[in-house]
């Protein structure tokens, strides 16, 4: 696969905003774990597939 140095991909990702998370300290440390984990298996996932796929 030829690789294109300028060639670059916008890709718009819905993401949550920690400090919009309410409920206790425990519970928007969840949240902010689960918004964390969701990213990274969205990375993940384009490292495999070697480009962004946006549903």
């Amino acid at each position: 696969m030829p690789y294109f140095p300028w060639f670059c991909r916008t890709v718009a990702l819905e993401l949550w905003r920690p400090a919009a998370f309410e409920g206790s300290w425990d519970q928007k440390l969840e949240k902010t774990r689960v918004a964390r984990d969701a990213i990274r298996a969205q990375i993940e996932a384009w490292c495999t597939t070697g480009y962004p796929r946006v549903a």
